[in-house]
């Protein structure tokens, strides 16, 4: 039996509430990405990043027969920030024209 884990495991399942929290410290200012964003924020997503990935592989622990494996890669170095990431900038630009044009559609709904 073979078992096929995409590369879907580094998105969160959902935005951590304390970044949608207006109050909060780690309040992410309507942004989807967090390149430039405060420890609190990477604190938040880490936090549940780590509540899916428990998740995941409870779930995958369930269909895998007795002597199978998984095989899960995660290449993140310690002491590694996450504004160092080449990717940077297109993801926040990217993050910035999704926000866009999800106002756009919420605007035309209303």
């Amino acid at each position: 039996m073979a078992v096929h884990a995409s590369y879907t495991l580094h998105w969160l399942s959902k935005v951590p509430e304390e970044v949608q929290d207006k109050d909060s410290t780690a309040w992410n200012k309507g942004r989807i990405y967090y390149t430039r964003a405060s420890n609190e924020v990477a604190n938040a997503d880490a936090a549940q990043f780590a509540k899916d990935m428990d998740n995941f592989l409870n779930f995958r622990a369930k269909e895998i027969v007795v002597g199978g494996m998984l095989l899960v890669m995660i290449f993140i170095q310690d002491g590694f920030h996450r504004s160092q990431s080449t990717g940077d900038f297109l993801y926040d630009e990217l993050g910035s024209s999704l926000m866009d044009m999800a106002h756009e559609v919420s605007s035309d709904i209303i």
